[in-house]
């Protein structure tokens, strides 16, 4: 838990040990206004890297200064009291307070300088990451042992590659390829068949889905943000609406759209986000992004998440797999794109 606030900011380390459940690590350099500063900052550094041409590489390298900051300021001595030297990768859960969840923790780091020997200045070679909204709700999560089974396949797709008064994404169309050939005989929503009672239909009925479309981030009412279905300018599948259904016993849901994991601009650990709606809705594991994606790369995520997940597809997807999954994805995109972070950073993964 990392937090930053008037009394003082630090982190406190919850372990299994009776003897010392809870150690402190103190982190002087860690304050409100800074971590505030480095979250406009990412904004205007990932709006940049996405912008016009001229302006992407110094929005990259914008992002790599916060992920830097990030690693001397919090996760490094958060990392060097646990003793994470990446000799096996230790295993996170993140439950950041305020500001501090607008930050790619999972991704700090000194990417464009790690060392030929000794312990790697990243957490993303040290460990895997997740985040969980409160400590609460990971008890509740671990408690939970009875995954719904599954009827009548492996997944279901909600793909939009065209969708009404948006963008076209080709990607959504690449994705379904993809887990059609990953999973076993996926039920597939496309295009019109992607309304928001067909799709609110059809989730508590399979342990995985995957959305591939757009995702719409309101700051200032984020329980309007949406996923962008067919029917989004007359049934908009937002925030609100996804937390109205009853998904009790699923397992994992991959978000493959931008900005999911955005709250508002007030109360930011609030978790008022599409990526919290439908955790708390009852998937156990949910993909997030925290900043608009890229096309192209989210595709090679998904490819590379779901082969790790399904075994080059011999087996059905282990959801209990989805943060190692993540974990390796992204360093397989960062490692082939080292100076482009804005691409392979965002991704988030919440559950136990």
């Amino acid at each position: 838990m990392v937090h930053a606030d008037s009394w003082g900011a630090g982190a406190l380390i919850l372990t299994g040990d009776t003897g010392t459940p809870v150690r402190v690590v103190p982190l002087p350099d860690l304050t409100p206004r800074g971590a505030a500063r480095q979250v406009e900052r990412l904004r205007a550094a990932h709006a940049a890297a996405f912008g016009e041409r001229a302006g992407r590489a110094r929005g990259h390298r914008a992002v790599h200064d916060v992920l830097a900051w990030l690693w001397d300021v919090v996760c490094a001595p958060v990392l060097d009291s646990l003793g994470c030297t990446g000799e096996p990768r230790g295993r996170i859960r993140w439950c950041p307070a305020g500001v501090l969840a607008a930050l790619p923790l999972h991704a700090a780091g000194h990417h464009l300088d790690r060392p030929e020997t000794g312990a790697p200045r990243t957490v993303l070679d040290r460990a895997v990451s997740s985040y969980v909204v409160t400590v609460r709700a990971l008890e509740h999560l671990r408690g939970q042992r009875d995954p719904l089974p599954s009827p009548s396949g492996s997944a279901v797709v909600v793909a939009m590659p065209a969708t009404p008064r948006a963008p076209e994404l080709p990607g959504a169309k690449a994705e379904t390829a993809v887990l059609a050939r990953l999973l076993d005989s996926p039920t597939v929503l496309a295009g019109a068949q992607a309304t928001r009672e067909s799709v609110g239909a059809a989730l508590p009925h399979y342990r995985v889905a995957h959305f591939a479309c757009h995702g719409l981030h309101v700051p200032d009412a984020p329980a309007s943000s949406r996923l962008l279905l067919h029917d989004h300018a007359v049934a908009p599948f937002t925030v609100t609406a996804v937390a109205q259904l009853d998904l009790t016993g699923t397992e994992l849901a991959y978000l493959s759209a931008c900005s999911t994991t955005l709250g508002g601009d007030w109360l930011a650990d609030e978790a008022l986000h599409l990526t919290a709606a439908i955790h708390h809705a009852g998937y156990r594991h949910v993909i997030g992004t925290l900043w608009p994606i890229s096309d192209a790369h989210a595709t090679r995520i998904t490819e590379e998440f779901y082969t790790r997940l399904t075994g080059n597809g011999a087996h059905p997807p282990r959801p209990e797999l989805a943060a190692d999954a993540l974990a390796d994805a992204i360093r397989c995109l960062r490692d082939d794109h080292p100076a482009l972070p804005a691409v392979w950073a965002a991704h988030v993964h919440f559950g136990p």
